[in-house]
């Protein structure tokens, strides 16, 4: 369903603007105190991030920290991937203030839809 206020464009169309969504996983390392869903909030607030989730049955306890798989679907806009994922990457060692100690990217970015 589209929808239109007082225009003849629909607003989930962006003239010109090509939009790819792209999907990676993430494993990540976090203190067993953590707030997790801050953590996935925190992660959505990144430029270019649609959607954050924890894969089913991927989340390991150690006592101290646990390790969550993430899967992020991600629209880099006018960026390259390598550039977007740096960027990321540096937007995740940020997060280390709320319990994440680290990560690691364990798929390379697939395109999921264009």
């Amino acid at each position: 369903m589209r929808i239109k206020i007082g225009s003849k464009n629909s607003l989930n169309e962006i003239r010109g603007a090509k939009r790819d969504i792209y999907e990676v996983l993430y494993i990540m390392k976090i203190a067993a105190d953590a707030n997790h869903e801050q953590i996935k909030t925190d992660c959505r607030a990144i430029k270019g991030v649609a959607i954050v989730s924890s894969v089913p049955k991927s989340r390991k306890e150690f006592g101290t920290y646990e390790k969550i798989t993430y899967r992020i679907k991600f629209v880099p806009y006018k960026t390259s991937l390598k550039d977007f994922l740096h960027n990321l990457e540096a937007s995740f060692r940020q997060l280390s203030k709320f319990g994440v100690t680290s990560f690691v990217r364990t798929s390379s970015p697939r395109k999921k839809e264009s």
